[in-house]
């Protein structure tokens, strides 16, 4: 809910910034041009320069723009409110001042807290006057004297609370005067300026279609348990997704329907099927466009539905509409993720290797580079995001360690659950699931866009037969844009880091939970749980980051050893990992060199010195021979110590075909935190 100021006060402190109050709509602030009214509160960034300042106790550090001001003003209905003019100078504040006072006109400083809210225009006014708790017993109009400064009144609503103003001084006397009453603590319980800033109204869907959105918001619809979802509406709070750009990688976007147009961006799109710059379906291809409506569909706009992130940017990339090559898939992948003016954050894949229990396939060389090119690179070498469905084969016994794509590290895959909180019926199992988040498989599934007119599913232009992991990977990458805009700054590790920390135990009775020796709790078909965008984009605001990757930890055997044929026990091989101090794992991958006649005969798991048992492959009907330089990844050793014994299982669990194990390679990334250091104080006695 936002607060509503009193009259009193709106009397003295009037609010202004670029953000208006209708909808989440962000007109600019009005005005004329550069000369008198500016149109918009940003700088450029040499326009800016920073300043400190005492607030309650806290060390503040922002921006006072250099190349305008505020002026208090009156509008026609009688609300006092600022005015922004920009005199022509940006070289310093005494040049402002200078031009200010040419102009006969009271000047008010304009304020940033951050530098990239000082290129966006999202600032405030820092006015004269400055709010002081003097202790008690001391007299306020002592205490102003003493500073330089007159007592303007006291503050209604706290008593105790006075309002001070400099009596003399620039742009930056009242960050002055509150500096030097911070500093007296023998007579100051507490100082702050009173800088106005505009609160914005939060967004909410006012989308004719957003009621059957249960995953955003579940009320219990369709007889559906409240509650379960992704808690995105909450979310909705604090973040809408402004300024992230989210490309659907798919089999193409309709970016014309009329949920999807407003945020699309022509520049950051492309179709590497006919190798054009527009990548619109054919008639019967409506599976992307579905897609984008579950990450970005226009919110607030009065119609159809909401996007999880409604005010995110949208890309097309039409990709899967035809067979690809290797060249192909890394010209994806690479596309929009170096230019550092025009810049995709999010690429969302529902998409990969036939989900038929049969199928060993993920990036080929050129992809795989790509791919890596991408994550160093990408955000300027925070990494682009790649969000991934996890996949539907559960009815084959299908594993997303089969699919090189979702379970590689540098992607973020997301299985699927249910209206009512469980597993869903499709969708697959493994070590490399990162979270679920809802979908299709309970009673009801997915509402969102559909191509429009004759050629969509829907005569309507949306749907509400959308699932699988299809669906539930936009709505993550649509969370994760929520994140990206609070905090700009989170690698592509921050944000697993924060998705699996904050995920909610869904069907906590499920058998399928365990806790690993880091205390989180993991499913192989939940992953660490449902994505809760509430609690990530709450952590994600002040995340300080994680600490950088560390070289990691890799052993290496290579002698043959037979596997026995039709047993549960098979053979299981040792390695001891020595770490350094601090070491903390994130990501395990095992690579595997594994001669066998029919590969679907094998059970693989891995077992860590705390007792954590990955399960990196399920007997499945995969005729196929061997694993040969394969990788198989699991996430579910996050946050262990990775040091003492780890211990390989493979079993061949069906008669006839036989197999043998030549070489496997664990490697284990991660961090390293400081280490503790231990009281050298003995006790003496």
């Amino acid at each position: 809910m936002s607060r509503s100021p009193s009259r009193s006060l709106l009397r003295t402190v009037a609010l202004f910034c670029l953000w208006a109050a209708a909808m989440g709509a962000r007109p600019p602030v009005a005005g004329a041009q550069s000369g008198s009214a500016s149109k918009s509160l940003a700088p450029e960034a040499s326009a800016a320069q920073p300043v400190e300042y005492r607030s309650g106790g806290r060390g503040i550090q922002a921006y006072v723009a250099l190349d305008r001001y505020a002026v208090e003003t009156t509008d026609a209905d009688g609300l006092r409110t600022f005015e922004v003019l920009s005199p022509g100078t940006s070289g310093s504040l005494k040049a402002l001042e200078t031009a200010a006072s040419a102009r006969r006109s009271k000047p008010l400083a304009i304020i940033y807290p951050t530098a990239r809210a000082a290129r966006d225009g999202k600032g405030g006014v820092l006015t004269r006057r400055v709010a002081v708790k003097p202790k008690p017993g001391v007299d306020v109009g002592v205490l102003a004297a003493h500073h330089g400064a007159r007592v303007a009144g006291p503050v209604e609503a706290v008593p105790g609370a006075w309002t001070l103003e400099p009596a003399s001084g620039g742009l930056l006397a009242p960050l002055d005067l509150v500096n030097a009453l911070a500093v007296d603590r023998e007579a100051v319980e507490y100082a702050t300026p009173l800088i106005a800033r505009q609160h914005a109204p939060r967004f909410v869907a006012n989308d004719p279609l957003f009621p059957n959105q249960w995953s955003l918001l579940n009320t219990g619809q369709g007889d559906g348990v409240a509650g379960e979802d992704a808690r995105v509406s909450l979310a909705w709070a604090d973040a809408d997704g402004n300024g992230v750009v989210v490309a659907i990688t798919d089999d193409g976007l309709e970016w014309d329907h009329p949920d999807l147009r407003t945020r699309y961006r022509p520049d950051l799109s492309y179709d590497f099927n006919s190798n054009d710059a527009d990548p619109s379906p054919k008639s019967e291809d409506a599976h992307g466009t579905s897609c984008a409506g579950v990450a970005a569909a226009t919110g607030g706009n009065g119609q159809g539905i909401s996007g999880a992130a409604p005010f995110a940017d949208l890309a097309g990339i039409r990709l899967i509409a035809a067979p690809t090559t290797d060249e192909q898939d890394a010209a994806a992948f690479a596309f929009g993720t170096t230019d550092t003016l025009r810049q995709i954050h999010i690429k969302s894949n529902s998409w990969g290797p036939e989900d038929d229990g049969q199928t060993l396939n993920g990036p080929e060389p050129l992809a795989m580079d790509a791919l890596l090119g991408a994550i160093r690179e990408g955000r300027g070498g925070r990494g682009t995001i790649f969000m991934w469905a996890a996949g539907n084969g559960r009815a084959f016994s299908d594993s997303i360690n089969a699919d090189g794509f979702a379970s590689s590290r540098y992607t973020l895959a997301v299985g699927a659950s249910t209206n009512r909180g469980g597993v869903a019926s499709y969708g697959e199992m493994g070590a490399a699931i990162v979270v679920n988040a809802p979908s299709s498989g309970g009673s009801l599934a997915m509402t969102t866009t559909d191509l429009t007119g004759r050629d969509g599913i829907d005569r309507t232009d949306y749907r509400s037969n959308f699932g699988g992991t299809s669906a539930a990977c936009p709505l993550a990458a649509g969370v994760v844009a929520l994140m990206l805009q609070v905090n700009p700054e989170l690698t592509w590790r921050d944000v697993q880091h924060l998705l699996i920390v904050t995920a909610t135990q869904n069907d906590p009775a499920n058998p399928s939970w365990f806790t690993n020796g880091a205390g989180l709790h993991f499913s192989h078909d939940f992953g660490f749980g449902r994505i809760d965008a509430q609690a990530a984009v709450a952590m994600a605001r002040d995340w300080p980051g994680l600490r950088p990757e560390a070289e990691p930890l890799i052993e290496v055997e290579q002698l043959a050893f037979a596997i026995p044929d039709n047993s549960a026990e098979g053979i299981t091989r040792p390695a001891n990992v020595e770490a350094p101090p601090g070491f903390v794992i994130e990501h395990v991958e095992v690579v595997g060199d594994i001669l066998h006649t029919f590969r679907g005969d094998l059970r693989i798991e891995l077992t860590s010195p705390q007792g954590t048992t990955s399960t990196l492959m399920i007997p499945r009907e995969d005729g196929g021979s061997n694993y040969m330089g394969w990788t198989f990844t699991s996430v579910a050793h996050w946050g262990e110590d990775p040091a003492g014994e780890w211990r390989l299982r493979i079993a061949d669990e069906q008669a006839m075909d036989v197999g043998a194990l030549q070489r496997w390679e664990l490697r284990i990334y991660g961090r390293r935190e400081p280490v503790p250091q231990k009281s050298t104080w003995a006790i003496l006695g």
